[in-house]
């Protein structure tokens, strides 16, 4: 394998600042940027922010399909995008086409790219559950989850583009019913997914919390930090229910199991039934 050529040097926020030749990060879409604007700086006009968002058919139907699940609480669903955006408030509007906009601007080989972003969103659906039920623990909010479930695996579909003999490790754990190995990518790559997923967030302007938690979650033990923590025991926890939704393994999860249970505030007792509601709330969307 060909090994990336660096000039690596830490940041603040313990991030590399400079990429390996040919591995870039996706840009930003026009689009994405006028919905900051429009969100970010200043009173938000819901009827401009909702012209925009109309204008894409696909981030439309990814907003409706958000807004329609129970942990927003409304039994009757919204009948307009107006009302979606409402329904969900605007950052959270926002978030969600940061989400779609990445999943849009990262290219490859379609069914690989169909079977990455299904699993993404499985995994971000869960966490958003999970957030959802735990905010009064962990104040994260199911949009951020959501957000951070999309983003946190971004680095793999890019580093598979760079570097062809990626895609071996990766259809190799798949083969396995194993996530990719961090500490294997470090070892052939001397570079990791969570570290370009952490440069991607950092680039696209997601909260630093959220930044830091991509960058580490494959290691909680290396957070002090309350939010980012939380955020990564929500996507641990996630990422262990779509594992067990679709009968993969995960041996990790031995491992930190107890720690995200004790960072969720989560009892070991009940922990399957536990489970088995939040995988049928996910179910029923």
């Amino acid at each position: 394998m060909e090994m990336p050529q660096t000039a690596t040097r830490p940041d603040g926020n313990g991030l590399e600042t400079a990429l390996p030749s040919g591995l870039s990060l996706p840009p930003r879409p026009d689009l994405l940027m006028r919905l900051e604007d429009l969100v970010l700086t200043g009173e938000v006009d819901t009827r401009a922010l909702t012209r925009e968002m109309g204008d894409d058919p696909g981030l439309t139907a990814m907003l409706f399909k958000v807004a329609k699940s129970s942990r927003y609480g409304r039994s009757a669903p919204p009948q307009s995008l107006e009302q979606v955006i409402q329904l969900l408030g605007t950052k959270q509007s926002l978030n969600v086409a940061r989400c779609f906009a990445l999943m849009s601007a990262i290219e490859g080989d379609p069914k690989t790219m169909q079977r990455f972003w299904s699993r993404a969103s499985n995994v971000a659906s869960f966490a958003a559950v999970v957030a959802a039920d735990r905010v009064a623990v962990c104040n994260i909010f199911p949009d951020q989850a959501f957000l951070a479930g999309i983003f946190h695996d971004c680095g793999i579909p890019l580093l598979m583009q760079r570097y062809p003999d990626y895609c071996e490790l990766v259809e190799g754990c798949a083969e396995k019913a194993q996530w990719v190995c961090v500490r294997e990518e470090d070892r052939r790559l001397k570079l990791d997914h969570s570290v370009v997923g952490a440069l991607v967030a950092r680039h696209w302007g997601l909260p630093d919390f959220v930044v830091q938690a991509i960058r580490h979650h494959h290691e909680l033990d290396e957070l002090d930090d309350h939010p980012s923590r939380s955020m990564v025991a929500i996507l641990q926890l996630a990422t262990y229910l779509s594992a067990l939704e679709n009968r993969l393994d995960w041996p990790d999860w031995l491992v930190i199991r107890d720690q995200v249970l004790d960072e969720l505030g989560i009892y070991a007792e009940g922990f399957a039934e536990y489970c088995e509601d939040l995988c049928e709330q996910v179910a029923a969307h």
